[in-house]
Formats: C-alpha cells, sequence, structure tokens
C-alpha cells in the first residue's frame, strides 16, 4: 500500500502548506518523512522542483507572503519531489486569476510531456479543461455514462 501510495502525488484546492516553515522545508518534510531521505538529498531535491517551477527565488519565503499561484507551484514542487507517475488536482484554478490559470496550464502541460507524468484533475473551470487538450471526462451523479458521446473531445453523458 505504501508503494502504491508514493506513486501518487495530490495537491489539494488550498495547497495544505505548513504556515510556520517557509517554502523549502514545505517541499523537503514530506521526502524525509515518507521517503526517508537524509536532510541533504531532500534538500536537493526539492531545490530541484522548486527551481523547475521558477519558485528557488522563495525558498525562504513564507506561505503567507505568496500569491495563490506561488503558493500553487509550491504544491506541485512538493507533490513532484516525491517522484510520482501520476498527480491529482482538486479544482486546481478555484483561487487562481487567469494569468495564473494559464501559468498553471503551462505547467501541466510541461509535465505531461517532459515529465511523461499523468496529470488527473477534478474541475468545473471548462477553459482549463479544454486549454489541457486531454482526455475529458464528464461525470453526472457520480457515473459517466456507459453511452457517452464525444464532441469536441468532451465525453457528453
Amino acid at each position: 500500500m505504501q508503494q502504491r501510495a508514493s506513486l501518487i502525488g495530490f495537491i489539494f484546492q488550498n495547497f495544505n502548506l505548513f504556515p510556520t516553515m517557509t517554502v523549502l522545508p514545505n517541499c523537503m518534510q514530506p521526502l524525509v518523512v515518507t521517503q526517508s531521505l537524509d536532510f541533504t538529498t531532500a534538500r536537493i531535491r526539492a531545490l530541484e522542483k522548486l527551481n523547475s517551477l521558477g519558485m528557488e527565488a522563495f525558498a525562504e519565503g513564507y506561505p503567507v507572503n505568496l500569491s495563490d499561484g506561488q503558493q500553487q507551484r509550491v504544491a506541485i514542487a512538493r507533490a513532484l519531489a516525491l517522484g510520482p507517475q501520476v498527480l491529482l488536482l482538486d479544482e486546481p484554478s478555484s483561487a487562481l486569476d487567469l494569468q495564473n490559470t494559464m501559468v498553471l496550464v503551462h505547467i501541466l502541460k510541461k509535465l505531461c510531456v517532459q515529465d511523461a507524468l499523468t496529470v488527473v484533475l477534478a474541475s468545473q473551470d471548462m477553459n482549463l479543461v479544454t486549454a489541457l487538450q486531454g482526455s475529458i471526462y464528464l461525470v453526472s451523479e457520480g457515473q459517466i455514462s456507459p453511452d457517452e458521446l464525444l464532441i469536441n473531445n468532451f465525453i457528453i453523458v
């Protein structure tokens, strides 16, 4: 079970960053706790992921001093540092303005292509969903209809 769980990264709607820790320890914490990495290795991996998302300059800052978009990128870096194969996002654009939503689209596309990461997200933001251009499934009452209809890359139920 632990091995399977390590293959999945989660990013929740409120980012779940520790407010009493700076950005770098926020990204290091799961590496030390769940993967038992030493401090130096965890620090290097966390900084690599922060750098890949343009957040390394904020490593010593606290989450409260970051914008929602920056907090989200820290949460993404933290999840990616664990090396997942699948990234699950819950309403990733809910706290973002249009500009940060487009930054998120760019990040997610890059992760899918460069890192061969599978990204699964739940969203009511159809602009975000269509911008990602992946497989899109619409769920109604918890079900995907067996007789779904594909229209403009949407499965309509």
